[in-house]
């Protein structure tokens, strides 16, 4: 399962870190959640290669980062890993989604 595999990694870097105990829980459960907004998606789209779809699939699927962020705060508890999920595409070079975030500005929860 990608998920647990995401968490593992992501909880190893946060170790190396030395995040304190809140910080790292947020880390895990976002890295955990982090492709919830999925659910927001067609099915068509799970399983296809973003390379293989069409501009309008690509343009939806490049939302779910938003979808599943949007969806983080009706859970108590969740707050902070908003972030973990909402930038978990974004890439250090910018050429990420869903906000084209570069370098330091991708927030740490978006660590895995």
């Amino acid at each position: 399962m990608d998920e647990v595999r995401v968490a593992s990694v992501a909880m190893a870097i946060a170790v190396q870190l030395q995040l304190d105990g809140g910080s790292t829980k947020n880390i895990e459960l976002g890295a955990l959640l982090h492709d919830i907004g999925k659910i927001g998606l067609p099915d068509h789209l799970l399983n296809k290669e973003e390379g293989l779809m069409t501009p309008n699939e690509r343009t939806l699927f490049r939302q779910h980062p938003l979808f599943g962020y949007a969806a983080i705060p009706m859970v108590d508890g969740f707050e902070g890993i908003g972030p973990g999920v909402k930038y978990h595409h974004e890439r250090w070079d910018g050429r990420g989604y869903p906000d084209g975030l570069k370098g330091e500005n991708i927030p740490l929860a978006a660590v895995g």
